[in-house]
């Protein structure tokens, strides 16, 4: 087992994953266009069994307007349907809230989709807190 940042020889193990997660995704193309070493958008990646298992990107808010900042923002936490259930998924988030401690956020967001009762119970058990807010949206 192996937890670190994706690679760009990765990719298509990437996209497998979030397949499997979310239904479909982006045309292999669009991963390998936009894949950047060097960005604010980290996609960190536990592989084992010679797949990418689990992931969860984040991206890096570096604003000093309220007390909670700078913070990070979770996203696209997937886990391979076959592996659910069996720790992975500690694994990770463990492993991306020391890294971001270490980097010096104050906090953590995520959005999760209400009908995701299962997320909701293990960010809960990870020690996150339901928030009383609504996230908004636009296609522009």
């Amino acid at each position: 087992m192996m937890i670190g940042k994706l690679k760009k020889e990765d990719l298509l193990l990437y996209k497998e994953l979030i397949d499997d997660c979310f239904g479909s995704s982006n045309d292999i193309s669009v991963y390998e266009k936009e894949y950047k070493e060097n960005s604010n958008v980290n996609i960190i990646v536990l592989k084992a069994d010679g797949k990418i298992v689990a992931s969860i990107t984040y991206i890096e808010i570096n604003l000093f307007t309220y007390s909670n900042q700078p913070c990070v923002e979770l996203f696209n936490v997937a886990t391979l349907t076959s592996y659910r259930r069996k720790g992975f998924n500690e694994k990770i988030m463990d492993y991306i809230l020391k890294e971001i401690k270490e980097k010096g956020y104050n906090s953590v967001y995520m959005t999760c989709l209400e009908s995701a009762k299962t997320a909701h119970e293990f960010y809960e058990k990870m020690g996150f807190e339901k928030m009383d807010s609504r996230k908004y949206y636009k296609k522009i």
